[in-house]
């Protein structure tokens, strides 16, 4: 039996950048937060100390495609820099911090599972609009090669219709799609 509607794909909501207790860190006006290019990804270490802090926006250094470096920020303010830039920006550093120290409310079972629901009905729905419209060319081509009585499957070159295309998929015993080329 053919798949009618295939895969639904719901995405998910907004995920917590960094474990609660370092998002309390990195929110806490009265630290020094260091905006800093990981190993692989932006990352924040929080300092009680400016000359702590200083002193690792100090010691970063560049990856090795010449990207990286970081910003030191206490309440908000960029105070201090030291940043090796190709494609990102100093913004994209004090976006991060602000993502990252954002409270995301973990969803719910129950609304995360309406959704999902949501997204299959109407994922279903557009399906069925699509099959009911092109129901009538799909019949005649049903009538046409249920009367060739074939023993295996025609191949079918050249663009097929949308009709040719969900005929091929609903009745694979009929037709085959054999690409644009001759073999």
């Amino acid at each position: 039996m053919p798949e009618l509607i295939g895969p639904v794909f719901v995405a998910d909501g907004p995920e917590q950048l960094l474990p609660e207790d370092r998002r309390l860190q990195a929110a806490d006006p009265l630290l020094w937060q260091l905006v800093f290019m990981g190993e692989t990804e932006l990352d924040i270490s929080s300092f009680s100390e400016r000359s702590e802090a200083e002193s690792a926006l100090a010691a970063l250094k560049a990856d090795q495609y010449g990207e990286g470096g970081g910003i030191l920020v206490r309440a908000g303010d960029v105070i201090a820099e030291n940043l090796f830039l190709k494609h990102m920006r100093q913004e994209d550093y004090v976006e991060y911090l602000q993502r990252a120290t954002e409270s995301v409310a973990p969803a719910s079972a129950e609304v995360h599972d309406a959704a999902a629901m949501e997204e299959v009905v109407t994922t279903a729905k557009d399906r069925l609009r699509q099959l009911t419209k092109l129901a009538p060319e799909i019949a005649k081509l049903r009538a046409e090669y249920e009367s060739k009585t074939l023993s295996e499957p025609q191949v079918i070159r050249g663009r097929p219709s949308e009709a040719l295309i969900e005929f091929a998929n609903l009745f694979p015993q009929y037709v085959r799609l054999g690409g644009c080329t001759r073999p």
